[in-house]
């Protein structure tokens, strides 16, 4: 039987990244905050390349940490960053954007409870680097609710770094020399990912394009896993 994350344990490990990082490496995890610069502009470049012609007027960026994403929605009449840091929540609060976008400290499974997030369909959906903190049943829990969320049109950008060991790789209470603390993350297979997207296909989505995220093969730096994006659209 696999051995589950404690929701707890990560929300302590990124409210002490929220204090102790630099920048985007609040978020990024990486030794070498160049690394993380450059990872993180690498995918902020798919995203405009993903919205350029697209029309978005509602954004819901769940797990959206400092809200390092939400500068790339600048002329949406809408943005609601989600994610359970607080520390990383009042990082995103405090970057002065304008009174469109919103930051709300909630789990990602409970989004029915705050009546201001559900109280929208959104046509552009960002979930980056958060299937990794979830175990599988809240996986599929959040898949339904994204499905309760999603407007008639509408498009969702995920990004995950993905096992390349043909198998789930699983970091529970693992102390990682790099971070210098115990981390927690489930790495699945793309085959598994796919396989949790399911229900958003048989709702009428389908898999318009997923690729690797860094071509830089330096910015590829896990020998167990690698980084790709999947580009969803609901098209009526």
């Amino acid at each position: 039987m696999d051995k589950k994350i404690a929701y707890s344990n990560v929300k302590n490990f990124f409210d002490s990244r929220a204090c102790d990082a630099q920048g985007v490496n609040s978020t990024m995890l990486q030794k070498d905050p160049n690394i993380a610069s450059e990872r993180d502009m690498a995918e902020k470049e798919i995203l405009l390349s993903l919205t350029y012609d697209v029309q978005v007027n509602d954004v819901l960026d769940l797990g959206c940490g400092n809200g390092r994403l939400a500068d790339l929605f600048k002329n949406v009449e809408n943005y609601v960053g989600v994610d359970f840091s607080e520390n990383l929540v009042k990082l995103a609060s405090e970057r002065g954007l304008g009174t469109q976008y919103k930051f709300y400290v909630s789990s990602v499974t409970e989004l029915h409870k705050i009546e201001n997030i559900c109280e929208t369909q959104y046509d552009f959906i960002v979930i980056s680097g958060l299937l990794i903190y979830l175990n599988d049943e809240d996986v599929s829990k959040l898949i339904q609710q994204i499905l309760t969320l999603c407007n008639e049109e509408c498009r969702i950008y995920l990004r995950e770094p993905v096992s390349v060991l043909n198998e789930k790789l699983s970091l529970i209470d693992h102390y990682s020399q790099e971070l210098g603390t115990y981390y927690n993350a489930v790495y699945r297979t793309e085959a598994e990912l796919l396989n949790f997207l399911n229900p958003l296909i048989v709702n009428g989505f389908k898999v318009a394009k997923r690729d690797y995220m860094y071509k830089d093969l330096k910015l590829n730096n896990r020998a167990e896993t690698i980084q790709k994006y999947f580009y969803l659209e609901r098209i009526r």
